[in-house]
């Protein structure tokens, strides 16, 4: 989300490219198209959300719903670690409903949550 309008080096351009391309290679999901609009309605910069959303789209192969169980799943990740915010124990809920161990990040929120390994 934050790359979108800026100039890359081409080392820089390889390296996001990569990573995206290991992450979605390894199975990872993302939840964050409802990030992304916030943040660009927010600025305002929608001239952005549609490049934004072509790169997430371009290096993720499923973009799971928030059901019921998930926001379930949600409180008790959070009562159980007041130090993780709202926003992440719905990542860990999708995660752990998924089957899914390993986020891309540079939130260090996830850092130290037992079974998930945080890619940055």
């Amino acid at each position: 989300m934050y790359l979108v309008g800026l100039v890359l080096t081409s080392a820089t351009r390889r390296i996001v490219l990569e990573t995206g391309q290991r992450a979605s290679a390894s199975g990872h999901r993302c939840r964050g198209a409802k990030e992304l609009l916030n943040r660009y309605v927010a600025m305002p910069a929608t001239e952005a959300i549609q490049p934004a959303l072509d790169a997430l789209l371009g290096i993720v192969d499923q973009v799971p719903a928030i059901g019921r169980a998930v926001v379930q799943c949600a409180k008790a990740i959070v009562l159980g670690n007041r130090h993780l915010s709202g926003r992440n124990s719905v990542h860990l809920a999708i995660m752990e409903e998924h089957g899914i161990d390993r986020i891309l990040t540079f939130d260090t929120g996830f850092d130290g949550f037992s079974g998930i390994t945080r890619i940055s």
